[in-house]
This record gives structure tokens, sequence and C-alpha cells, in this order.
């Protein structure tokens, strides 16, 4: 192949990408039908690789009838575009005819090369071309070789941005969810108020307690998404001042009662007599403990109890968390829920992370675990959770004091 006609190429797959705008399906669509033009063959397609490592046909550009539509999936390995993806290299099948590991692309095929995308890791998509009239060989190979090369780049950022839009939309999702829980269980309590107005009594007071843990729970969650925006933006600044665990404590709890009385959940705190004093923002760490105290409220059953605790750090708590810490002060939640499975104790804290749990059913975190991690993080402490001695979890927060 002469440069002019790499140069042609190249030329011609720009032009395509450009005319996608960005677009994902649009952008493999102009590219398919590019590519098919400069090989000159019957058949072209553009596909991507699946989580499970399969891959799926997103684009087709054809002379003839085809059998594979789009959308169509082949497991890892099979059919030519699979051998492609295992291998992570170029395949060029001269005839498919004597190929036992081919799936039919159409009547008339008798030819094919598929060319993994990548840059620089695993596949995460092909460009696969198949001609009817002649045997693809050692010069195709090389053309298609180079437009994947340079179809590469540009599908991959249109692929990273669906990828960042679609997680946009899932978060907006979740959020509307959890929002929406507090504001009908508060819409049905008025409707209780409303009509127990005349007989007041037991009902309408449970009523009430009902709405002012609604509304504090809408709060709470108010307050988790700005706080997340801002500490991901760089804006979360400590106001450092002396934290004594006798004062936070009964704050946390007083604040968190009526969620608790809710819940029908019993909350208290304990204070060891050891418990150090720590350099914090009294305000922050106050945030994390009420956020780490509704989530425990939020997954212990009517019944259970709900215990946050301070002490001195333990010496193997700085060994396995704050290795470069003389001291520490240990803040606990402890809780009967069902307990947080093995294989998701990191991933709460991350924003809005899914969780399956055998009692609970698949649920989301929210925000206010990823904004605990962070605010602890700032301080340059640590945040986990393990399971609890007597059932249910332990969620620990541990933040360096100084000798």
């Amino acid at each position: 192949m002469t440069n002019r006609a790499n140069e042609h190429g190249a030329d011609g797959l720009d032009a395509a990408i450009a005319r996608g705008g960005g677009d994902l399906d649009d952008t493999m669509q102009h590219c398919a039908d590019a590519v098919r033009e400069l090989v000159g063959c019957e058949f072209a397609g553009v596909g991507l690789v699946d989580s499970d490592g399969a891959v799926v046909l997103r684009a087709v550009s054809s002379r003839t009838p085809v059998a594979l539509k789009l959308g169509h999936r082949q497991a890892a390995g099979q059919g030519v575009t699979g051998e492609a993806i295992r291998r992570r290299a170029p395949v060029l099948v001269p005839d498919v005819r004597s190929h036992e590991n081919y799936v039919p692309t159409g009547p008339d095929i008798v030819s094919e090369i598929c060319c993994p995308l990548a840059l620089g890791g695993a596949p995460f998509g092909f460009l696969d071309v198949a001609a009817a009239d002649r045997a693809l060989g050692a010069h195709e190979l090389e053309q298609v070789s180079r437009l994947a090369q340079r179809l590469a780049a540009p599908l991959f950022v249109a692929l990273s941005a669906r990828d960042r839009e679609s997680r946009r939309d899932e978060l907006s999702a979740m959020m509307v969810h959890d929002l929406r829980n507090p504001v009908t269980l508060l819409s049905l309590t008025l409707e209780v108020l409303e009509r127990a107005r005349a007989g007041g009594g037991e009902t309408a007071a449970r009523a009430l307690q009902e709405a002012r843990a609604s509304c504090e729970e809408l709060l709470g969650l108010i307050d988790g998404i700005l706080s997340v925006q801002k500490a991901d933006s760089g804006r979360l600044e400590l106001s450092l001042a002396d934290l004594t665990a006798r004062n936070v404590l009964p704050t946390v709890a007083s604040r968190m009662h009526v969620l608790a009385a809710a819940r029908r959940v019993e909350l208290s705190c304990e204070v060891a007599s050891d418990a150090p004093t720590a350099r914090a923002d009294v305000g922050l760490i106050t945030r994390v403990l009420e956020n780490l105290v509704s989530n425990a409220l939020k997954f212990t059953p009517a019944g259970g109890r709900v215990v946050v605790s301070a002490e001195l750090a333990p010496r193997w708590v700085l060994e396995a968390r704050l290795p470069s810490a003389s001291a520490g002060l240990l803040l606990s939640v402890l809780d009967t829920g069902p307990g947080v499975p093995a294989a998701d104790r990191d991933r709460i804290f991350e924003k809005y992370a899914i969780v399956h749990g055998q009692r609970v059913g698949r649920f989301s975190t929210g925000l206010g675990l990823a904004f605990s991690k962070r605010a602890v993080v700032a301080h340059g402490g640590a945040v986990w959770v393990e399971p609890g001695s007597g059932g249910g979890s332990a969620f620990r927060v541990v933040l360096p004091v100084l000798a």
C-alpha cells in the first residue's frame, strides 16, 4: 500500500468520524460505511466487547443481504471476531469455507478480516470486513489494521462519553428514587394527620413523628448531594477545633432520635473514659456520624439497636488503618441489621453503589457514605465497615490524635 493510499484512507475515515459528531452509534455507522468503500469489499462491521467478553455487532454496512443483524452477539472466542478479541491481534481468513470457527456473515462471503480496537489495553471493540468476490490478503490486512488504529481513539472517546452519560442518568434515577421515599411517607403522614385532626391522641402523635422523620431524611439526602459536590470540586475546607466525644455523640443521638423512634429502633451512645480529644472539624465529623447512624437505622429492623461509641483506638487499629499515627480516636456505629456482604464492604463508600443483600435485596448506598469517606480522609483518618461482634455491621472511623 502506498503512502498516498494510506493518507487517502485516513482522510476518508477521519471525514466519517467527523460526520459522527461524537455520537457513538452515528460514528460507528459512518465508519463502517467508509471502511467498506475504502477497502472495496461487500461487508464492513463495527462492534463492541461486552462486559462478559462477548462481541456485539453495533454497525453494519453491506452491498448484499447479510445474516448478521445489529445487536448480534458472539461468545468470547467464537467466530473470526471472537478470535481477534481473544488473541488481541488481527485475524485474516482467506477462505471462510474451510475455517471451522466461522459464523456466517452472508451467503456469498468467502473471505474475512477482523481487527481488534484497543488503546494499549484489552480490546474494547472490533472492525470487521468481508469479501465475496476474492480472497483478502496481506495488502487488505495491512489496510484494515491501519484503519482500525485510526478508529480506536475517537471511538473510545465516544464510548466513554456514552458511559458517563449513562452513569449520570443512573445516578439521577437513584437520587429521584431516594428522594421519593421520604416524600411519599410525608404525604401519607399528612393524610393521616388530616383524618386524626378531630380525635388527636396517639395516632396523631405517631403521624407527627413519622412526618418529622421524613423531613430529617429529606434534609439528609439534600445535604449529602451538596456535600459530595463540594468535596469532589475541592471545596471541602476544614475548620479544626478540639473534638470531644462526650460532646459530639450526645448531639448526634439527639438529632437522630426522631428517626430512630419512627423506625422503632433503640439508639444509644457510649463514651469510654479513655476516649481522647482529636483535632477535627467538629461539624463535619458530626455529619459523618449522623450519616452512619442514619444508614444503620435504615437497615436495622424494628426492635433492633444502634449504638454510637467512642474510645481510644487500639494498637491493631492504628497498625492496620493509620500506621503513621501514634494515637487515635476510634468512633463506631454498631447495629443489629443484616450486615454488609464481604464483597461490598469497600464498594459501599462509592456514590450510589449497588449492593445485593440476602435479607434486604438490591439497594443503593446513596451519597451519605461517599461523603463520609471524603470527609474522614480529608482529616487524615480512615473509615471502613466490618462485621459486628453480635451480628449486624460495625462502621468504624479512626481519627489521628496528636501525642
